[in-house]
């Protein structure tokens, strides 16, 4: 079985920046140097990344996507280029690595994964956390038995 790697953005609920309990997205979402608001080309919501859109079905323009992917899949990156892109600042990182969040290492099957143009998505319930890393990039931990 082919396996793949994601990057994901969470706390220690699992939760990611901008869902959640312990959701920091009002203040990502008000930091100018985001420019998230602004520029959703850079940032786009799942039902609007080029690749994903296909993948679940995004209805005729409306922003209604199958539930599914809010109720089954999470928002990761396939790569930490595409982490700093998004996140595209230290004081950024920093934030989030301040409020608990912290980058975790899937691997999953092949068909667990979605990639699109800016982010990516995956099943948790098909994932195994591999490896830690500090969202400011300070450091890294493989994990052995992965307690997430």
């Amino acid at each position: 079985m082919k396996t793949k790697f994601i990057w994901r953005v969470q706390n220690s609920e699992g939760n990611g920046p901008y869902n959640g309990h312990g959701n920091v997205g009002g203040i990502i979402l008000r930091n100018p140097t985001h420019k998230r608001l602004t520029n959703l080309k850079k940032v786009p919501v799942p039902f609007k990344d080029e690749g994903l859109k296909q993948a679940f079905n995004f209805i005729d323009g409306n922003n209604v996507y199958n539930s599914t992917l809010i109720r089954d899949w999470r928002c990761g990156f396939q790569t930490i280029r595409k982490y700093h892109a998004w996140f595209s600042n230290d004081h950024l990182r920093e934030l989030l690595d301040r409020a608990g969040f912290f980058l975790v290492k899937y691997e999953a099957p092949a068909d667990a994964i979605r990639h699109g143009s800016k982010q990516s998505v995956f099943l948790p319930a098909k994932a195994k956390a591999v490896a830690v890393r500090d969202c400011d990039m300070s450091g890294i931990t493989k994990l052995a038995k992965p307690k997430l």
